[in-house]
């Protein structure tokens, strides 16, 4: 019975870890919008902005909107909670194979 506390604990700690995952990316998208807004605004009421494009402005939101979609790439691989607990159950399995030999 102990055995089976621990691995509900374990899954548990994965479920965790997933949602501060989530929280994470929400996070970050959060902050990508906040600066890139700023840093658009400023772009916008600087009074000499240039004759090309926003050269500056462009490079952050691009650079910053790859990271962030790499981010959302990472979270949405990795495991679900269902997926966890499949994974500890198929350990378990493994596990009592290879003391029942």
């Amino acid at each position: 019975m102990r055995n089976a506390q621990v691995h509900k604990d374990q899954i548990e700690r994965q479920v965790d870890k997933r949602q501060m995952f989530h929280v994470g990316l929400f996070l970050h998208f959060t902050a990508f919008v906040v600066v890139n807004v700023i840093v658009w605004a400023v772009w916008l009421l600087l009074p000499n902005k240039g004759d090309g494009l926003p050269a500056v402005p462009l490079v952050i939101t691009g650079a910053w909107a790859v990271m962030l979609i790499a981010h959302a790439l990472i979270v949405s691989v990795s495991h679900s909670p269902r997926q966890v607990g499949q994974d500890e159950i198929k350990r378990e399995v493994q596990k009592e194979r290879l003391e029942n030999r």
